[in-house]
This record gives structure tokens, sequence and C-alpha cells, in this order.
């Protein structure tokens, strides 16, 4: 079986422990290393391993049992941990705690603490499931022309399921536009990454930005005929534009993000 292991600074109010919108950590090279060596040794009759991942969570791989409803960690932002990691299997719950206790007073979270980061409480176990067999041959030939950029874990196992690699996202849309060859792009954009460097930041400054870097210069190619189609994805709403529906003159759009709603 596999989990996906996103590190988490949970928040203790007055009546439930809950996720805001710096929590979700994303770790260094080293933080990751030093963590999942240390899993090992402590976790080494456990069954579970962890694997550290470039997009700076880990993958937890364990033995079979059940599998557990679980939700993406940024879904609980707000809100009580309770209800969003559901009922799951008492094992995977019982690990969830034991990795709580563990990292309590761990060096690494020292560590953090020293440069003014967020330490590590847990981590959220999700999207659990069988483990894929693997395969020396990819379909890569089947997505050549595509690209994708972010640091999200799940693109980044779509993508080397493919055997190709995810870039790191650009500064702003245009950058993408200097490969000519690629036929279509697929950017993820995380809102908790802008938080940590901007402390000043509320979530609408970070959506004010994506939609200045990444959103506005979309519609622009569009409206331009450098694209044919824009589809943005946002938590569970999908909006889908094409070249030709800038023809629909009886329609004036406001730019941005405000022509999107």
């Amino acid at each position: 079986m596999v989990w996906m292991a996103t590190p988490v600074h949970l928040v203790a109010g007055l009546t439930s422990v809950h996720l805001d919108r710096r929590s979700i950590l994303r770790l260094s090279t080293e933080d990751l290393a030093a963590l999942a060596k240390e899993f090992r040794r402590v976790f080494h009759d456990s069954g579970f391993v962890l694997e550290p991942l470039d997009s700076g969570d880990f993958l937890l791989l364990g033995p079979q049992i059940p599998v557990a409803q679980t939700s993406e960690p940024a879904r609980a932002m707000g809100n009580s941990i309770a209800d969003a990691l559901g009922a799951g299997d008492p094992a995977l719950r019982r690990l969830g705690a034991e990795i709580e206790m563990w990292l309590h007073e761990h060096p690494v979270n020292d560590a953090r603490r020293r440069r003014g980061e967020a330490p590590v409480t847990g981590l959220w176990l999700w999207g659990g499931g069988p483990s894929p067999v693997p395969s020396d041959t990819h379909p890569a030939s089947a997505a050549s022309s595509d690209i994708a950029f972010g640091s999200d874990a799940y693109l980044e196992g779509l993508w080397a399921s493919i055997g190709k690699k995810v870039f790191p996202l650009p500064q702003q849309l245009t950058d993408v536009f200097g490969y000519p060859e690629v036929q279509r792009a697929v950017l993820v954009i995380e809102i908790g990454p802008m938080l940590h460097p901007n402390p000043r930041w509320t979530f609408f400054d970070a959506v004010a930005q994506i939609d200045r870097a990444f959103i506005a210069p979309a519609v622009d190619a569009l409206g331009a005929a450098k694209v044919e189609r824009l589809v943005i994805l946002a938590n569970d709403h999908q909006l889908t534009l094409r070249a030709r529906d800038r023809f629909k003159l009886w329609r004036r759009i406001p730019p941005g993000l405000s022509g999107l709603q």
C-alpha cells in the first residue's frame, strides 16, 4: 500500500485542532532525508517506510490494510481535522498518533524553530491505495508534446509514470511560451507555498498574485489567439475557454480573475 504523507503544522484552538493557511509545509531536501532516515530507525518493526519526494512531501509505503476515505489536507484549511481525517483504519490512526509523538521535540523541528520556520507536528496521511507494479517501459511518446510545472506530489507521480519530469513553477506565465515545441502545458499553482515567504499576505493577496502572473496573461493569450484553449481548475470548479469565444461580442469580459467568476 502507498499513501501521500504531507508534513503539516497543526494549530491547537480552544476546542479543536485545525489547519490554517500556512499549515501545509514543504520541507527541504535535508529535512526530508533526516526524517526519512530517523523514521526507518524508530519505526523499523512497523512495516511502514517513508520515501522523500522532490515536492517536499513523503510517500508512505506499508502493509495491506483497508483503504480509508481521506481528503487532501488543503481541503481542511480553517476546519477541525477530526472530520477531515475520517474514521480510517485503526492501524493508520495509531501510526499517525505515534508520528506526532515522534516529531514532538525532534531535532529537525528544533532546527526549524531556530530558523524561524514552523515545526512539523504531524504527517497528513491521505490518498492511500495499492502500490502500482513497477514497469520498465513508460509510454513517454504518448505525451511527448506535453509539459508540466509545479511542485504538487500527485503531478510529479503522474509525470513519472510516463517517464517525464516536472519543471519548477515559473515566475510568470510568459516563461511557458518559451517552449515552442510544446502543444499542451499544465501548471499546478499552490497558495500555501506562496504565503510562507510573505508573512503579511492574506489568502486574497496570494490569489491576486496568481491572477497577475498567470490568469490574466492566459486570458490575454487566448484573446490574441496565441493559445487555443484554456482550462482553469480551482478546487471543484472547472472553467474552459476557447480562442473562438473572443468572437462572442455580446459579452464584454473583464480582465483576469474577475472575468472568470
